[in-house]
């Protein structure tokens, strides 16, 4: 293996690694979300700053795995180092982060469709304390270990597999990455717009006056959930386009 295979492998080493301490040390309760995807996306942009432009001495954590600073379980190490040590057993780590991103993108993008399609549509027609009383247990039912592993999983599983392409010189780095921006488009709507709107429902129904918690909630929440619906499905689109694309030089 020459030096710049060395160093495009110990990037997918170095990523996988960081990958696996962030699953390990951060919870997914709603009130850790936004700050571990902020923990997460800071460690992977500095990650391929530092393996790429710097050109990075892996020391001990070369995919060799003699040593491992990150003090990973050994199962977890061997995994990595074994799947990075050759192209073929990237491609493998691809498609495997590919799949879970499909499957994930495409639980989220459906829970997003059916509140367009059927949730939302069916509450318009109950009265005012129907709809505050539903969407606040549909909000409280949804922050669930379930939910929360699909929709950071997404993230995760997009983020990677556009990292280990790029990083490979791939063909599918470009609408895997179109796939991420749209993704994390929806993500920012929903961090920004959705939950503070939940909040504040929650806020004003307990005022008791349930016409007014609707009334500056349904038509802004449902606004901006058919906004991630739309990129939820571009970037299931995008990502259909990084599969064909897959394995192409």
């Amino acid at each position: 293996m020459d030096q710049t295979q060395e160093d495009v492998f110990g990037t997918n080493v170095i990523v996988v690694q960081h990958a696996c301490l962030f699953l390990g040390k951060h919870n997914y309760a709603t009130g850790t979300v936004r700050k571990s995807l902020k923990h997460f996306a800071t460690l992977l942009a500095t990650t391929y700053f530092d393996a790429t432009w710097r050109t990075p001495t892996w020391g001990a954590c070369s995919p060799q795995g003699k040593h491992d600073v990150f003090n990973l379980p050994s199962p977890c190490t061997a995994w990595i180092n074994a799947r990075t040590s050759s192209k073929e057993n990237v491609m493998e780590v691809i498609t495997l982060l590919m799949t879970a991103a499909t499957v994930a993108l495409a639980g989220i993008g459906g829970l997003y469709y059916s509140y367009a399609c059927s949730v939302m549509p069916g509450l318009r027609a109950t009265d005012d304390a129907t709809f505050v009383s539903a969407m606040s247990r549909i909000n409280t039912a949804i922050q669930n270990p379930v939910f929360a592993l699909s929709f950071v999983g997404a993230f995760l599983s997009l983020a990677g597999s556009a990292a280990f392409s790029w990083a490979n010189g791939l063909a599918s780095t470009l609408p895997l990455s179109v796939s991420l921006t749209c993704y994390t488009a929806t993500l920012a709507i929903t961090f920004a717009a959705n939950i503070p709107l939940n909040n504040a429902l929650d806020l004003a129904a307990a005022s008791g006056d349930a016409a007014a918690a609707r009334k500056s909630f349904e038509r802004r929440w449902t606004r901006w959930n058919i906004h991630r619906t739309w990129l939820s499905l571009a970037a299931l689109v995008a990502l259909s386009v990084a599969w064909a694309a897959l394995g192409q030089p």
